[in-house]
């Protein structure tokens, strides 16, 4: 399973350089995106049936006008949830659109606020 999450490239960078997570608001360098994907890997989690999912970070790159980092992991039968936290802390009023895949139908999720884990119908 492959996860690929995207954002928008003036905003990530801005609020990280805000935020102290990189040196200066340019996600240009090996190093800033590599502070991205780390960071993502520590805002987002998946889970079965309350078991954490072991994601693989794969790396981070810069196209256009956005950002992507990808992670890949398995995921076993069960019920399915997932807690998206990126930016959330660090900027007021952000909000966060998952999309899953899973048997040929899409689904969103969306998280805002304190929302937690939701579970993926």
């Amino acid at each position: 399973m492959s996860v690929v999450h995207v954002y928008h490239l003036q905003d990530a960078q801005s609020v990280l350089f805000q935020a102290g997570l990189i040196d200066r608001p340019d996600l240009g360098s090996l190093r800033a995106r590599a502070h991205l994907a780390l960071y993502t890997e520590a805002n987002f989690t998946l889970a079965v049936s309350g078991a954490p999912v072991a994601l693989d970070l794969i790396g981070a790159e810069i196209q256009g006008d956005s950002a992507y980092v990808y992670q890949e992991g398995h995921i076993s039968d069960g019920a399915l949830s997932i807690d998206a936290r990126m930016l959330r802390s660090l900027l007021k009023g952000q909000s966060n659109s998952v999309n899953i895949v899973r048997d040929g139908q899409t689904v969103t999720l969306d998280f805002s606020g304190d929302d937690g884990p939701k579970p993926v119908a």
